[in-house]
């Protein structure tokens, strides 16, 4: 059912913003935290780009079956922030954010990442989730969601600091996040 919830939220999404004939994306007005590790604007989960609402993700939605993703419910992250990484010092960096510490392996010429945290979080039950991504050209839209527990007082007192790492098909062009905020348990 949740899954379900979600698909249909992000279908919705989709569609208006296809009927949107300009093609403004969200320069991020809103409350930023510095830069993403390659560069790229790191906005904050749950806060919405001024234009998100006519923004258009179009393209082709890729399949990210075959690419590894790896997460986890702590990190050293003190804030949310999303990360586009294309080289094995920004690989290794962001690892260290993570309470792993180290990368699970190298990351190949070629290939390319992206990182979703979502910051110091009350209990159990919060996790960041991966949408869609899209390709237009040589850019990428990534539509990711946070998700929340359906009873925060019943997930229990334990702080997490989730976080979600996905390979993804390489790029050359930029990489914007639509961050879309689930409702409680959907």
């Amino acid at each position: 059912m949740r899954i379900h919830n979600v698909l249909v939220v992000a279908a919705a999404f989709f569609a208006i913003s296809l009927i949107a004939s300009d093609y403004a994306f969200a320069q991020t007005e809103a409350r930023t935290f510095g830069r993403g590790v390659s560069g790229s604007p790191t906005v904050i989960a749950g806060e919405q780009p001024v234009a998100q609402a006519t923004a258009r993700r179009p393209g082709q939605i890729l399949n990210l079956t075959d690419f590894q993703r790896w997460s986890g419910l702590q990190s050293r992250a003190t804030r949310p922030g999303t990360h586009v990484i294309r080289n094995q010092q920004d690989w290794s960096n962001i690892w260290k954010t993570t309470n792993d510490g180290k990368p699970p392996r190298d990351l190949q010429p070629g290939e390319m990442a992206i990182a979703i945290f979502i910051g110091p979080k009350p209990s159990e039950g919060y996790s960041p989730g991966i949408v869609s991504v899209n390709r237009d050209g040589e850019n990428l839209y990534v539509t990711y969601v946070l998700n929340k527990p359906r009873d925060v007082e019943a997930a229990g007192g334990v702080k997490t600091s989730p976080w979600l790492i996905q390979l993804i098909p390489p790029a050359s062009g930029r990489v914007r996040f639509i961050s879309v905020v689930s409702a409680a348990g959907q």
